[in-house]
């Protein structure tokens, strides 16, 4: 994971009129970049912007402020909620397997 990655990417919706109010990063590595670039950008955390991570790592207890992280024990969860997002995208219906 490259910082100048994240960087742009949050540029890209930091200069838009209508930004968006709140990321969830793929894993807590990104969401602390994230809350750097955030800040050094002068965002306020959390509250002009919600920041979320996903591992449940270490190190998101020892951010300020403390990053709001998940983590998933169940691995089989993963696939139902990608084929929940994919479904979101493409405005299909999904059946519960």
């Amino acid at each position: 994971m490259r910082r100048d990655w994240i960087e742009r990417a949050l540029a890209a919706e930091l200069d838009r009129s209508k930004r968006a109010t709140g990321i969830y990063a793929f894993n807590d590595e990104q969401a602390i970049v994230a809350l750097e670039v955030l800040r050094d950008h002068g965002v306020a955390l959390p509250e002009e912007m919600a920041l979320i991570g996903c591992d449940d790592c270490p190190a998101a207890e020892q951010m300020r402020p403390r990053l709001t992280t998940v983590r998933f024990d169940d691995h089989g969860r993963w696939r139902e909620i990608a084929r929940h997002l994919h479904a979101m995208i493409s405005a299909t219906a999904v059946t519960r397997r």
